[in-house]
Parts: structure tokens; sequence; C-alpha cells
């Protein structure tokens, strides 16, 4: 019972804020890795004040490694804590969701046309209220529309995440693709299937 209690409260202590759970991120998806935390702070867009405190909290934990230099200390995953071998899996998994998400869009896309990921989500800055915005040039307006559909209703279903696609036809591609809204789209984008236009 004890033991229990005792993981069960570690648990309270390294997943009860954001800052935590994005140190735990970035350390666990580098393990090998030494950050300062003023590299830690920067990777994570959180102030080196906020880093600091939740790094104070972390280390009660055991869950990293942590030596001084100079006025500072680095920080890097402890393989011998016991919490190593869950967030390991746990922010593994948590990248694996991203990848899931991409492979149902080219499943549901394909054979359409060229589709381009952009947005927020092609620069992974969404945030939790980010639509994922797909760019889709086809040939065959109707069945585009239709397609877009289902996988809005896919993707909302299993990752609770709404989409917003754009269809353009090939003929307006090309007047449009150094120019406004298309050629913004194409500057960060991804092309998740490969059809009848080059990007």
């Amino acid at each position: 019972m004890n033991d229990t209690m005792k993981l069960h409260n570690l648990l309270d202590d390294t997943v009860d804020s954001k800052s935590k759970i994005r140190i735990l991120r970035l350390l666990f998806r580098f393990p090998e890795r030494e950050f300062t935390e003023r590299e830690i702070a920067g990777m994570i867009g959180m102030s080196p004040n906020t880093v600091n405190l939740a790094l104070n909290d972390l280390r009660k934990t055991n869950v990293f490694l942590y030596k001084r230099l100079g006025r500072t200390h680095s920080y890097r995953c402890s393989p011998d804590s016991a919490l190593f071998p869950l967030f390991s899996e746990l922010f593994g998994k948590e990248k694996q969701v991203r990848q899931d998400m991409l492979d149902l869009m080219k499943e549901k896309l394909d054979g359409l046309g060229t589709c381009v990921l952009f947005g927020s989500f092609a620069r992974a800055e969404e945030k939790y209220d980010s639509d994922i915005d797909v760019l889709i040039i086809t040939g065959n307006r109707a069945e585009a529309e239709a397609r877009s559909q289902n996988l809005a209703e896919n993707l909302l279903r299993i990752f609770s995440v709404s989409l917003a696609s754009v269809i353009i036809s090939e003929e307006e591609f090309m007047t449009r693709r150094q120019t406004g809204f298309v050629k913004e789209a194409l500057s960060d984008g991804i092309v998740i299937v490969k059809g009848g236009v080059e990007i």
C-alpha cells in the first residue's frame, strides 16, 4: 500500500502543471542529452522563472539527474527512476498520435489530387482550439467535398480536432500559386498526398 501511494504522489508532483509536462516532454524526447535551465526555457517557450520553479518541484521526484554548471544546473533524464519507463512510453505514444493523424489524412485523401497540410499544425504550433488546415488541389471538386467531409468527421471523432479544408482546381492553383493565400499556404505547407501538380 505504501509503495502504491508513493507512486501516486510522485505522479501528482510530476504532471500537475503545463510547465512540468513541457519540461518532461523535452527531456524524454532527448533522454541522453543534458539541458541547462535557459535552454529548457527557450525550447519550451516559457520564462526562466517559471521553468526554475517547475524544476525545483521536479527535483523531489528523482525523475531526472542534475549537476551544477557554474551558476546554473544541467538536467537530463534519470534512467534509474521508477518513472523512466512510464514517461518514455507516454511521450513516445504522444508523438505517435500526430503520425497517426497524418496517416488517416493520407488514407482518406489519397487519389484526389495534391493535398497540402498548412498553418499551425504544419508548423507544430497548434493550440487546443486550432483547426487542421488542408489545401486540396483537385480536378474533381464534388468528390473532394464529399471525402473532405468524411475526413472531418473522422478527425473529430478520433482526435477531437476540426478540419478546415480549402478546395481549388488545378487551373486555379496554377494562376494563384505565386500570390495571396495559396502562396502563404505553400510557404509552410507539408505535402501529404502527391497529385497532378508539382509544389
